[in-house]
């Protein structure tokens, strides 16, 4: 388990250099435009599926048959 915290703290890291880097005008621009644009890629019956069956498999995976 200590493998994995230390990687989701490094993509962290990561995440935050890139969101407040100035360096690149064109990825400061995209990064605006797409911050500005409210997109709905799921609908929220598509999104509760999606949960439920992610849960289901979880489930499984957690308590085998």
């Amino acid at each position: 388990m200590q493998r994995r915290s230390s990687g989701r703290r490094a993509l962290a890291r990561v995440q935050a250099e890139v969101i407040h880097c100035t360096r690149c005008p064109r990825l400061v621009l995209h990064r605006e435009q797409v911050a500005a644009q409210r997109v709905r890629r799921l609908t929220r019956p598509m999104f509760h599926a999606i949960f439920r069956e992610a849960r289901r498999l979880l489930s499984e995976k957690e308590n085998p048959a």
